[in-house]
């Protein structure tokens, strides 16, 4: 807009009584006075209630710690104490005294995911992984015998032995990353009653808090495999318990799982491979195509024993409950 034509506007403002236009010829500017309150578009409306944007990618990392921060920001203890002995470190060379912590579970991560479980890995590629992720050779011997152990160790479950060192390549995907859909917003109130009602493990949890969301819940699977026609998860959890075996028992875990909100993972990661399967198998049956969901908790694997091993089927009216809330 040039001069001439704000002038006109302005002008037309002034005759509306709007404004008072003097001119100022010293600075050769106009100097405007304003007399009353002006809106050129209608006066806003101010709502009493903030709307939020619910929409957005979440997953299972993200909502526990928005519990984590909800619980924290409302002063509320939401964990009960289960009387868990604290066990020390052991100081000498094992899998119980393998360093803890972020970095380390990357490691072991890393490690189950490059595997072919049919392929035993040398020392010397064991070597390799420590020296790349800045951790001591002197693990090496340790580390090679651990992974050895877990994908040997006899899987138990309804009478059926399952073990990863059999599976063939193509029966299996590693790291598979998936996006569950969110329609209708999800709320942590109703999450709650479902869960709670419907899940064993979820029944003696806490709830769990998080904000209204909708959109995309995205996550990875360590592994999904076929065993005997039916299709598992398998999760590897790198967790500490304590210094022996003693502490990975149904007991130990069950209290861990509570703790950390693992409940919460596997009720995600069932409806996202129900999901899936629904699309790739014909004439597809949750209770005759879906095995099941496997926690590794693998500092507590021990070679011939079911030790440190989590399985769960969820209910099929927990799958199909939790399914109509987002969709």
């Amino acid at each position: 807009m040039n001069y001439e034509h704000l002038l006109i506007k302005l002008n037309k403002l002034k005759k509306r009584n709007i404004i008072e236009i003097k001119n100022n010829t010293i600075n050769n500017k106009l100097v405007i006075e304003k007399k009353i309150d002006c809106y050129l578009i209608p006066k806003p409306k101010f709502l009493n209630k903030k709307i939020e944007n619910t929409e957005k990618i979440t997953s299972f990392t993200q909502l526990n710690q928005e519990n984590k921060s909800l619980i924290h920001n409302n002063n509320e203890i939401i964990l009960e104490s289960f009387s868990i002995e604290q066990a020390s470190k052991n100081k000498n060379l094992s899998i119980h005294s393998f360093p803890t912590g972020k970095k380390s579970g990357i490691l072991i991560h890393y490690i189950m995911k490059s595997l072919n479980f049919s392929n035993k890995k040398t020392l010397n590629w064991f070597i390799e992984i420590l020296d790349k992720y800045s951790f001591s050779q002197k693990w090496s011997s340790i580390l090679m015998s651990w992974i050895y152990d877990i994908i040997n160790v006899p899987i138990n479950i309804n009478n059926q032995k399952i073990t990863l060192s059999k599976l063939k390549k193509e029966s299996y995907i590693q790291e598979l990353e998936f996006f569950l859909p969110i329609k209708n917003t999800l709320y942590s109130e109703k999450f709650n009653k479902v869960i709670q009602n419907f899940d064993s493990i979820s029944l003696f949890a806490p709830k769990i808090f998080f904000n209204p969301v909708s959109g995309v819940l995205k996550g990875f699977i360590d592994l999904i495999f076929i065993w005997k026609n039916k299709y598992y998860i398998l999760d590897y959890k790198t967790n500490w318990l304590g210094k022996n075996n003693n502490f990975y028992t149904d007991e130990y875990i069950k209290n861990e799982i509570i703790k950390k909100r693992y409940d919460l993972q596997y009720q995600i990661y069932s409806i996202a491979i129900h999901q899936y399967l629904k699309n790739i198998i014909k004439n597809y049956n949750y209770k005759t195509h879906f095995g099941g969901i496997l926690y590794m908790f693998l500092r507590g694997i021990k070679n011939k024993k079911n030790n440190g091993i989590f399985y769960i089927l969820p209910d099929y009216s927990l799958i199909e409950k939790l399914i109509i809330l987002i969709s």
